[in-house]
């Protein structure tokens, strides 16, 4: 089986990184739940890159789900490669720009 390499867009990194430190900020209950939960979720997209949900784009997208802090990883898989696009919170109710 092959295991899935992963490339975070800068865009989707300082998404993940604003998310990140308002979720550690805001949410004292469970301070590390999206880093916990998006380095799951990367784990999982890796061993199970066709999992996500295909959305349409301009290019062929994907998008999983994180149900405990309700975001979107939305994604592409080249060759071996997993390009995290976006991090996008599902009350926004769009797509992000990419």
């Amino acid at each position: 089986m092959i295991r899935y390499r992963i490339r975070i867009t800068h865009a989707a990194l300082e998404q993940m990184d604003r998310a990140a430190a308002w979720w550690r900020e805001h949410r004292d209950k469970a301070p590390d739940a999206f880093d916990d939960d998006t380095d799951e979720a990367i784990r999982v997209l890796q061993d199970n890159p066709f999992i996500g949900q295909t959305v349409s784009l301009s290019k062929p997208t994907r998008r999983f789900w994180l149900d405990r802090i309700r975001f979107y990883i939305y994604y592409r898989v080249e060759d071996d490669i997993i390009v995290i696009l976006a991090v996008w919170h599902g009350s926004r109710g769009s797509h992000p720009p990419i």
